[in-house]
Formats: C-alpha cells, sequence, structure tokens
C-alpha cells in the first residue's frame, strides 16, 4: 500500500502541474430548449437574476422583447418589460446595462416604447427600479428623451451615473449640451450634468467603454481631445481636477477606437479596433500600468469588444478575432504571467461569430454575442449554443481563484479508466463532493468521497474526455480524465 501510495503522489504531482499550467474551463448551454434567436449585446446582474440584452425577440419559445432574465435555470422577463418600437432613425440595439443605487439603467438605441398601451419617447434609456419603467427626463414630452444620440456605456462612481456615447445633448426638451458624456442622477426629479465643459471632441466621436480606475473614472472610445486636452481614444475624469490626459501613448490608426476595458492587479487592460499606441506598433491587447503601456503577446485579431479580468493570472478577450494555428477564432485566454495568449480550451477553439460581452454570475463566466456554435477541434463535434454559453473552471476553479489547498488535494487512478475510477483521499474524516461532467458541462455522476478509498464505476460512459470536481465546503478542485 505504501508503495502505491507513493505511486499515486508522483502520479498526482504531474497531474496537479498539468492542472496548474492551463486551466480547463467547463462550457454548458445557457437555454433548455432554442435559447435565444438574435444577438446579445449587454450583460449585468440585477436583484440576483442575470438580465440579457439585445436584438433577440425569442427566448426558450417565451416572447421577450430583447430584454430577459436568466436565474440559473429558466429565462424570465421582467415585469412591465416595455416593447421597443421600430423608428425611422433608430435601430433599436441595447448597448449597455448597469445596476446602480437599486435600479437596472438600460442604455442603447432606441427611441419610442410601448409599456402596456401607451407609447412615449424615451430616448435611448429607461430606467427599471423593480415595479416599473421611468423616463429619465426632467421635463415630460412625447417628442425628446434622455439623449439625442445612441448611449454606448454606463458606470456608476460616487452617487452618481456616468453616461457616455454619441450624443452631444442630454434631458433633450431641457436642451442641455454635453459632449458625449454626461451624469444623472435620481433625486426628487430627474438631474442631468455634463461631464467636463465640452467634453470630447474630434472626428466620429464617440465614448465606447467606462470603468473605475483608482477611484476615478476611465473614459474610452473614439475622440481626440477632452475639453481641450489632448488624450486620444482614452482619458481620465477626476471630479475636482477634470480631464487628466495619458500623455505616455495615444492610440492612432484609421479606425482607433478602444471598445473595451477591464482593471486587474492595478493595471488596465484595453481592447478595441486601433492598431497603434503612440509610435509603437501595438495592437490587439494592451495594458497600461499608470506609467507606460505594456507591450503584450496577444496581438490576435481586428477587433477586441469584450474583456473580462477573473484574477491576477488570466484576462478573458473576445471580439471578431482571426484565428491563429487554427487554435482560436473569437475568444481567447491571456495568461498573464508568462505573457502569451491561450486557447480557452483544450477541445473548443472558439464561436462561429463574434463576442459582445462576457460577465461573471453565481461562479460562472458567460459569454455572449453574435454566434451559432461552440467550435469543437480534437475530435469534439460542434455545440450548437445560440448567441451564449456559460464557463466554469474560468479561471482555475469555479470560485475564482487558481489553488488547491491541502484539504481540497486528491489522488486518482488510473488515467486513461475504462471501468473503476479510484480516489485516493489524504483523510478519513471529511465528506467530499464529488461529480463528474462531460465537455459540454453535464453532470453524469454525483457521489460523496468519503474515508481513505473511493471507487467510483464509469464504466457506463461513452470514451472521451470527462471533467471530475471535488467540493469540500466552499473550496472547489478540478481535475481531467479520459475514458477508453
Amino acid at each position: 500500500m505504501k508503495k502505491t501510495i507513493q505511486f499515486l503522489s508522483v502520479f498526482f504531482l504531474m497531474a496537479s502541474l498539468s492542472v496548474n499550467a492551463q486551466f480547463m474551463p467547463i462550457p454548458s448551454a445557457v437555454q433548455q430548449t432554442t435559447g435565444l434567436n438574435g444577438p446579445i449585446t449587454a450583460m449585468t446582474v440585477y436583484d440576483g437574476k442575470l438580465v440579457i440584452g439585445g436584438t433577440f425577440t425569442d427566448a426558450d419559445g417565451h416572447p421577450c422583447n430583447g430584454l430577459v432574465t436568466w436565474d440559473g435555470t429558466s429565462f424570465d422577463t421582467l415585469p412591465g418589460t416595455p416593447t421597443f418600437i421600430e423608428s425611422t432613425n433608430s435601430a433599436n440595439r441595447i448597448y449597455t446595462l448597469q445596476q446602480s443605487e437599486n435600479s437596472l439603467y438600460v442604455g442603447g438605441s432606441f427611441q419610442n416604447i410601448k409599456t402596456g398601451t401607451v407609447i412615449e419617447n424615451f430616448g435611448n434609456m429607461a430606467r427599471y427600479n423593480g415595479l416599473g419603467w421611468s423616463r429619465l427626463v426632467s421635463t415630460p414630452s412625447t417628442l425628446y428623451g434622455a439623449t439625442n444620440g445612441p448611449v454606448k456605456c454606463l458606470v456608476f462612481h460616487e452617487g452618481k451615473l456616468y453616461v457616455g456615447g454619441d450624443f452631444s445633448m442630454v434631458d433633450v426638451n431641457a436642451g442641455l449640451p454635453a459632449g458625449h458624456l454626461a451624469t444623472y442622477s435620481w433625486n426628487s426629479t430627474p438631474e442631468w450634468e455634463a461631464v467636463g465643459s465640452s467634453g470630447l471632441s474630434g472626428n466620429s466621436v464617440s465614448a465606447e467603454a467606462l470603468t473605475l480606475w483608482n477611484e476615478r473614472v476611465l473614459v474610452a472610445g473614439r475622440f481626440e481631445a477632452a475639453d481641450g486636452i489632448a488624450s486620444r481614444n482614452m482619458v481620465i475624469y477626476d471630479e475636482a481636477a477634470g480631464f487628466i490626459s495619458i500623455n505616455t501613448g495615444m492610440f492612432t490608426s484609421q479606425i482607433g477606437r478602444a471598445r473595451c476595458l477591464a482593471i486587474q492587479d492595478g493595471k488596465v487592460y484595453v481592447g478595441g479596433d486601433y492598431n497603434n499606441i503612440g509610435q509603437n506598433n501595438l495592437f490587439g491587447l494592451n495594458a497600461y500600468d499608470g506609467t507606460n503601456w505594456l507591450n503584450l503577446n496577444a496581438d490576435i485579431g481586428i477587433d477586441r469588444r469584450a474583456l473580462y479580468a477573473c484574477d491576477k493570472d488570466y484576462v478573458w478577450v473576445g471580439g471578431h478575432l482571426e484565428e491563429f494555428g487554427a487554435e482560436v477564432n473569437n475568444l481567447f485566454v491571456y495568461d498573464v504571467a508568462n505573457d502569451k495568449a491561450l486557447p480557452f480550451s483544450d477541445n473548443f477553439w472558439g464561436v462561429d461569430g463574434i463576442v459582445n460581452a462576457m460577465v461573471e454570475y453565481d461562479g460562472e463566466l458567460y459569454i455572449a454575442g453574435d454566434f451559432q456554435h461552440l467550435q469543437g477541434k480534437n475530435g469534439q463535434a460542434d455545440i450548437p449554443f445560440n448567441n451564449i454559453f456559460k464557463v466554469s473552471n474560468f479561471c482555475g476553479t469555479s470560485s475564482g481563484t487558481n489553488t488547491e489547498s491541502k484539504s481540497e488535494r486528491i489522488e486518482f487512478y488510473p488515467n486513461p479508466v475504462s471501468d473503476m475510477l479510484y480516489i485516493i483521499s489524504e483523510t478519513n474524516t471529511d465528506v467530499r463532493k464529488m461529480n463528474i461532467h462531460d465537455l459540454i458541462g453535464q453532470q453524469l455522476i454525483s457521489a460523496n468521497i468519503v474515508g481513505e478509498k473511493t471507487t467510483i464505476d464509469i464504466s457506463h460512459l461513452s470514451s472521451g474526455v470527462y471533467f471530475m470536481t471535488v467540493q469540500n465546503g466552499s473550496k472547489i478542485s478540478t481535475h481531467k480524465f479520459v475514458k477508453q
């Protein structure tokens, strides 16, 4: 028995090194039947549910008019969800969703909205308070709404909702000029203020992304200056100091647009469809540490649209991305420590369309956009995921870390396995939960690990790759094995 344990310890060490060298995300469907029948452009978490926005009209066979919730099991609509009414100057698209002060804010490109039998002009923004919908205007009007152009990004900071997009006026009936940036607050009546004196300026100006960095608002998009201060496509806004230029580099190209932001370990990760930063040929995924631009080894694709920094080790990148070596299509993971791009899975190399949004909900990463299939490799067939799927173990474990504590360590053999899988526990007092999933996240076996040795019969499983998750309290570890 001692020799067996020694052998297993060596085997487990090798397996652990393999697991930690590259984590193993487990994709699964966010649908019961047909899923969503159109593109998804925004997601957020509100009132304990995932809120999904886009141009779809059906979720699993139920009408939903471009806005739907997901509770981990099924789709539903928000009570009193409005119907977007087509107009001559609106593409009726939701670009951004934001929860703040117990309310859900919806921004996009839409004008007339029907709630019940009443049709009103919301003007690209709406507020939901859990009971019903409100227009973001101080002066009621049937002709004018919140902004005179699309709203593309929102972030909440110090009691105000910062609003960015492609507009030159807010609270349109009141006629307040705003250079593509404004703040909104809800007191007894809605209150709007322009950000800065003249805001963003340049050609084809638009604020595309907002986030908080070092207690200040970071703005990214397509512009050449902010309040006349040169700071192409990315600028800091401080409530007291105003706009602060990032002078160490400027985005320059024919298109030159920064479209998405993520903060990780004190650095700002930026993606878009630009070609250069300053005089350097930097494109793809880039990072700014507050002093310098970092030239990352992740120059993939032509248009980054979504970023998710899950921890200090990995940044997920989605968009309209070209493949490299038949390994990546529209989705990859940047390995921070080793400065390299990784396929997000050993068995899937991406999706057959564009990734627009990523958000964490209930311990899983949701990835959404305009695609129909997760594309298999190494003999794995394509899987139909209509515009959205979720990933467990997206940062090393489903709890968001990439380490295993001693209480989670297990030894298992053989691998590959044909009939019986043996699990050796370091203690015979802990009771741990074990689940086995297939490549699309379907749970096939569930059992308790009790005592020194547990035997799991997997003879009925088909040949292929499987994942075993072991949970001890809030700690989860994931291991891969092959069934012969």
